[in-house]
């Protein structure tokens, strides 16, 4: 008998969708090796023009217009709104979606997870013509649910709360094909790490407190304001800074001169993330919802900054609401801020109560073999 197919896929729109769907695929391959798994970015095989309209316009208003985005968002969060977007984008949906529904059809997976709600509605309008199996999962990667999340009735819902699961609920999904799973991180988050060893090879003080700034995936956040602001306090911290893959911030963070009581590490694009959060007593970020799941694996406390308009918005209350992090509107705010924070009395965050990875997949699983 061949081995079971899982194909995963993802869309490249900021990083967060791609990182989930990469975590499950590890995980599968570290705990079931014998399952053929395979992860897709559904921007590869989506036609220019679809793609732009889809992916490429979020990047531009997330960073040029956040207020456009925030007004799509509201407009298509009731389940009305979401129809009528759906049926404006019905025709370039059809048009721009030929090869990814080809390979898929030509690779016959025995069951799909897809981590943006893009790939499962083409997948579950063409699965009959395409001859593409209907066991269809869908991953909301945030902390909270959009009517635009909800494709089918038939497809399986993975989610991150109880309160996610009732939004969805409201939306018209089957509760019995909800999962409140949590959202996946990269293996390497579960393992055991020294913190004294990291410290050492990383060349942090081990008398000052350490402040780890994300600009996100794509290095939205303009993580340099406040990281000049600090400096012209004279701020007695280690500070790393990731620039994500802006190559324009992490030149401009290059050229910061710290003042003698801060030990600042300006870095770029690194696969070691979970290594700089093992090491932050404070995690300064934008509310993606993969990077706070990383933040609260670890137990870190989270200054929330830049969130766009949308789903950012509601995982930053999220946070607020459970005691898991601040956010910081104006730099004025942050003595105050950093103080609740990093106060000597400060109760540690609860853990995360599971592994969302052997959720999913085991949930897959249970699914294959019904």
């Amino acid at each position: 008998m061949p081995p079971k197919k899982i194909l995963l896929v993802s869309c490249s729109v900021g990083m967060g969708h791609v990182r989930a769907a990469e975590a499950l695929l590890s995980s599968l391959k570290i705990t079931h090796p014998t399952i053929e798994a395979q992860h897709i970015d559904a921007m590869d095989y989506i036609a220019p023009l679809a793609k732009y309209f889809y992916f490429k316009s979020y990047g531009f208003m997330a960073k040029k217009a956040p207020w456009l985005w925030g007004a799509i968002y509201r407009a298509t969060r009731s389940p009305k709104g979401a129809r009528i977007f759906n049926q404006l984008t019905k025709l370039n949906k059809i048009i721009g979606s030929k090869k990814f529904l080809k390979f898929v059809a030509n690779y016959q997976p025995d069951y799909i997870l897809c981590t943006h709600f893009i790939p499962p509605d083409l997948l579950m309008n063409h699965a009959g013509k395409y001859n593409i199996s209907k066991k269809i999962g869908q991953l909301v990667t945030d902390y909270s649910a959009h009517p635009l999340h909800f494709t089918s009735a038939e497809a399986d819902y993975f989610v991150a709360t109880e309160a996610v699961k009732k939004q969805m609920m409201n939306f018209g999904a089957d509760p019995k094909r909800i999962t409140v799973s949590g959202i996946p991180v990269d293996p390497v988050f579960y393992e055991k790490k020294s913190i004294s060893d990291l410290k050492n090879s990383y060349h942090l003080d081990n008398d000052k407190k350490t402040l780890l700034f994300l600009a996100g995936g794509c290095g939205f956040a303009k993580i340099d304001q406040l990281i000049r602001f600090l400096c012209a306090q004279k701020s007695p911290f280690n500070i790393i800074a990731i620039a994500g893959k802006n190559k324009k911030l992490h030149h401009a963070l290059q050229k910061l001169i710290p003042p003698a009581e801060t030990n600042f590490q300006p870095i770029g694009w690194t696969d070691k993330i979970d290594e700089y959060i093992r090491l932050a007593d404070l995690i300064i970020t934008k509310p993606g919802g993969i990077t706070i799941s990383e933040c609260l694996c670890l137990q870190k406390p989270i200054i929330i900054i830049d969130p766009v308009p949308g789903v950012e918005e509601d995982n930053l209350k999220f946070l607020e609401d459970n005691g898991y992090g601040i956010n910081l509107k104006t730099v004025e705010e942050w003595p105050k801020v950093i103080s609740l924070l990093l106060a000597p009395n400060k109760t540690t965050l609860p853990p995360l109560a599971s592994n969302a990875n052997d959720i999913i997949i085991n949930s897959i699983l249970k699914n294959l073999s019904n």
